[in-house]
């Protein structure tokens, strides 16, 4: 993997590795009860969500990303989701999508420390070759996948270059003019391009929100997704490295330096 710019004090909060891939028919709930048995060690916790709707990119102009409705078949399933723990570490996974995430957990705790993308992109292959191989084992189907999706969540708090307020963000972010930002949040998109060819395309969404504690603070995300150049975990992992470098240059593009000094960015 190409060298990227690195923050040692990065404001990122959590990051997530995700699949979608074609729709497993045979899958049902007692599965994914037996892939979580099989897991637990790693992930003894676990918990359902709302499925999750990967919008799908539609490349090639400017329209923007579409989600996809499913009618008739299986009863959606939620979304199981298992956890590690200390809750750093989760796997998500529905009949469509199998994601990993690494969550930020309090100061001086065991496992407060940032896991780094490598080791993050080995997480993710460890699991998706475990329910691969689950699903193989049981005749449940295969993994097929349809895109893949990488995001960065980050949590910009004030410091000596920023005093928290929305008509300073110009001095966090360069994409914001002092009177041009609305605190109920912005989002932003545009093409992802290799070889001159459209792979996928990078989102910025950002808000303002406050902590429990009241202090303000700009939430400011980063996903790329698109679909891999081939229908394998080869391919999948080739666009999220495409897509993890997109963020982490963008990311270094629009924010100040003074914001590089107080994240401390190393070349």
């Amino acid at each position: 993997m190409a060298e990227l710019v690195t923050f040692q004090n990065a404001p990122v909060v959590e990051t997530v590795l995700s699949v979608g891939f074609q729709p497993i028919a045979g899958l049902h709930a007692g599965h994914l009860g037996r892939f979580w048995a099989e897991i637990a060690n790693d992930y003894p916790a676990a918990t359902e969500s709302p499925r999750y709707n990967m919008p799908v990119e539609i490349l090639g102009d400017s329209t923007p990303p579409q989600f996809q409705l499913e009618f008739g078949g299986p009863p959606t399933q939620p979304r199981v989701v298992l956890l590690s723990g200390d809750g750093s570490r989760l796997v998500q996974v529905q009949r469509d999508w199998l994601a990993t995430n690494w969550r930020q957990q309090p100061i001086n705790s065991e496992d407060s420390t940032y896991i780094r993308y490598a080791d993050r992109r080995q997480i993710f292959e460890t699991e998706v070759d475990r329910f691969s191989q689950f699903l193989q084992t049981h005749g449940a189907g295969q993994l097929v996948p349809r895109q893949a999706e990488i995001t960065y969540i980050n949590h910009i708090t004030p410091n000596q270059h920023w005093d928290g307020s929305a008509k300073e963000l110009d001095r966090v972010i360069t994409v914001f003019g002092q009177s041009e930002f609305d605190l109920s949040g912005a989002h932003f998109s545009r093409l992802i391009r290799s070889d001159d060819q459209v792979v996928g395309r990078l989102h910025l969404n950002a808000s303002m929100q406050s902590s429990d504690s009241g202090q303000p603070y700009l939430r400011l995300d980063l996903t790329a997704r698109g679909e891999p150049d081939e229908p394998t975990t080869a391919g999948v992992l080739s666009f999220l490295d495409a897509g993890r470098a997109e963020i982490v240059t963008t990311f270094k593009n629009i924010s100040t330096q003074p914001m590089h000094e107080a994240w401390e960015l190393t070349k």
